[in-house]
């Protein structure tokens, strides 16, 4: 009886669930992951803190500059239907985007801290506040994904931290023997109102310092290639600190040197001008030119100009000079010269050395096949005799010429008073037959005046005809200054018979001068053979 009790109990139970499940408006809580059919919002999120990360009221806390990737608590959230799993999303942080994430690890969803550059200082002055505010949605895994959102606050918690030189690059890494070397080294550190502390720990023995981190010192030679490595150290209240490394490289100090050639001649009541150059290893040095023994007559100042005026009695005389020059650590060159007076300009014109007097021309074959005899050989060369003749000239120089030549003759002559100068010189080729050619004449003198001179250079020749092409070229150096006073370059094309040249100019300042001239004329057209043409120039100078 009872086992049909019991099966009779069943079969009405069976019996209302057949029609419960025909009811439209009927609901009822299955077991199991099935779920209530009226479903309800996730509600009452938090964060469970974990160890170390528990702030005040409720709050999470963590450190400044705290290691990126650390769960700091776990997610949770109520829902009214019991058997619902959540998932969570971060949908808003304040006022840094990125601070946070979260993520499942194995059965529970977590809080990660997604920075390693949380800045206590920078929150507190942008913000006035250290807290960070995180949004964070739970969705439960139903058909409709109900979801609910809470907040969380997370505190940023001052650390210490450690603090740091800011302008080593002002640092220099080298110095110079007998130089003052100093700089001055700043710091800072991000925890505000610390008390920070400079030492430095490594230095070379002459090197001091202070605590507001002033470096100052002078090397000398003994410290040149030695140790001069240095460290600079700055602490702080909590015994962090900052160190900086770097070594000295001290360069030793080198003499200077006198460079340059030395005025070595000059003329009596004539300006003597020289400027005497040095240099220096050492670029920041600072110099002493001096003059320890000098004519008479010779003056000098520090940047080492050395003027005056000799007279008729210094010639013959030593006429010694002694230089030195010296830096600010006694490092020294020294040099010694002598001046020699070779004459003494007067108001008159004055040829200075009849023997620089050189004069000779040039004719050259410039087509040996069109040659008479076609035996020109341009291997070998002849001799030109130049003559020089005058009232106080009587020289005769040879002149080897390269290339294939034609054997002449070159007088000059000339002629001077006290009230002008006037050289002369003339050429004829002598040919003993035509050729294309050219014949060129050079001469250099040397004169002097104290009221300075007018000068003309007048040139002639006498063509065939045929086209020729003339060129003069006048220089005039002053000796001492090496100043060229005029320089010209002309060319002349004309086919008459006659052409003529003239170049003149006025040289004012009292000096030594050379003249170069040369006088040369070719024909223009390479096909056709000419007679070289008879040439001449003249040169006068005359006082202003």
């Amino acid at each position: 009886m009872i086992f049909k009790k019991n099966y009779f109990i069943y079969f009405l139970a069976s019996l209302a669930v057949i029609s419960i499940m025909n009811c439209d408006d009927a609901s009822i809580a299955f077991p199991g992951n099935y779920k209530d059919l009226d479903q309800k919002n996730p509600i009452n999120g938090s964060v469970n803190w974990y160890e170390g990360y528990v702030g005040e009221q409720g709050k999470g806390k963590v450190d400044e500059n705290s290691q990126s990737g650390v769960p700091i608590g776990s997610l949770n959230v109520e829902d009214e239907n019991p058997d619902d799993e959540h998932s969570f999303i971060i949908v808003d942080q304040t006022p840094i985007s990125s601070a946070f994430s979260v993520a499942k690890v194995e059965n529970d969803w977590v809080l990660k801290l997604n920075t390693d550059a949380l800045d206590y200082e920078a929150l507190i002055s942008s913000n006035q506040s250290s807290d960070l505010t995180v949004s964070i949605r739970a969705t439960d895994d139903s058909i409709e994904k109900l979801s609910g959102d809470f907040e969380t606050i997370i505190s940023v918690m001052n650390a210490n931290e450690k603090p740091g030189f800011t302008n080593t690059w002002v640092i220099p890494t080298s110095a110079n023997e007998g130089y003052p070397y100093g700089f001055d080294i700043d710091w800072d550190d991000p925890d505000a109102g610390d008390n920070l502390v400079f030492t430095v720990t490594a230095k070379p023995g002459w090197i001091s310092w202070e605590s507001d981190g002033v470096i100052l010192g002078t090397p000398a030679q003994s410290d040149v290639g030695g140790n001069n490595d240095v460290r600079l150290v700055v602490t702080d209240e909590g015994g962090l600190y900052a160190q900086y490394d770097f070594s000295i490289n001290v360069i030793g100090n080198q003499a200077p040197y006198f460079t340059g050639n030395r005025l070595t001649t000059a003329l009596g009541n004539l300006l003597y001008e020289h400027q005497v150059t040095w240099q220096d290893p050492n670029p920041n040095d600072n110099l002493t030119f001096t003059v320890n023994s000098h004519p008479a007559w010779l003056s000098w100042d520090a940047s080492g100009n050395l003027s005056g005026f000799p007279t008729e009695s210094d010639i013959g005389a030593a006429n010694t000079v002694e230089m030195i020059i010296m830096d600010q650590l006694g490092k020294f060159d020294t040099e010694t010269f002598s001046i020699s007076i070779t004459d003494v300009v007067t108001d008159d014109f004055l040829i200075e050395d009849e023997s620089y007097i050189n004069v000779y021309a040039k004719v050259f074959d410039l087509n040996p096949s069109q040659s008479e005899d076609g035996t020109l050989d341009l291997a070998n060369s002849e001799t030109i005799s130049a003559v020089s003749s005058g009232e106080n000239s009587d020289t005769t120089d040879t002149t080897t010429v390269p290339g294939t030549v034609y054997t002449n003759q070159v007088e000059a002559t000339y002629t001077f008073s006290s009230s002008d100068v006037v050289y002369t010189y003339s050429v004829d080729p002598n040919l003993s037959r035509q050729a294309r050619g050219e014949c060129t004449m050079e001469g250099k003198l040397f004169v002097s005046s104290l009221s300075g001179f007018h000068y003309s250079v007048d040139t002639g020749l006498n063509n065939t005809g045929e086209d020729g092409q003339t060129q003069l070229q006048v220089y005039c150096k002053n000796v001492h200054t090496g100043v060229y006073e005029y320089n010209s370059n002309s060319n002349y094309n004309d086919a008459t018979d006659q052409k003529v040249f003239v170049k003149s100019g006025d040289l004012t300042s009292p000096g030594r001068y050379e003249f170069y001239i040369k006088f040369g004329i070719r024909d223009s057209n390479a096909n056709t053979v000419q007679d070289i043409p008879d040439a001449n120039f003249t040169l006068t100078l005359e006082k202003i």
